[in-house]
């Protein structure tokens, strides 16, 4: 079971993301990286503030990537854990990379 750290993300943290969503961080941005129409179709309503703080691109265990707020992930204690996704070597060095 993951154990929660109070802090924010830093680039390579485990973070657990909107809807239980568990990745790492591999970049973090100024303001949000997508188009307004994309922020637009959201479920959850992404207001001005959020808009243009931060947030961290997160790449998913199992696949894919998802961009969140950085107030809305949780920083998690997932030392040594392996990320399963496609382009991880690009971001990563993990141990079974060397």
């Amino acid at each position: 079971m993951s154990v929660a750290v109070d802090r924010k993300p830093v680039l390579g943290d485990w973070v657990r993301a909107r809807h239980g969503i568990v990745g790492r961080v591999d970049a973090i941005h100024h303001r949000c990286p997508e188009s307004e129409e994309w922020m637009a179709m959201q479920l959850i309503p992404i207001t001005d503030e959020q808009k243009n703080g931060l947030w961290v691109s997160v790449l998913c265990d199992g696949g894919g990537a998802v961009v969140n707020p950085i107030d809305d992930v949780e920083v998690l204690d997932e030392s040594g854990r392996m990320l399963r996704n496609l382009y991880a070597s690009m971001y990563f060095q993990q141990e079974d990379d060397e």
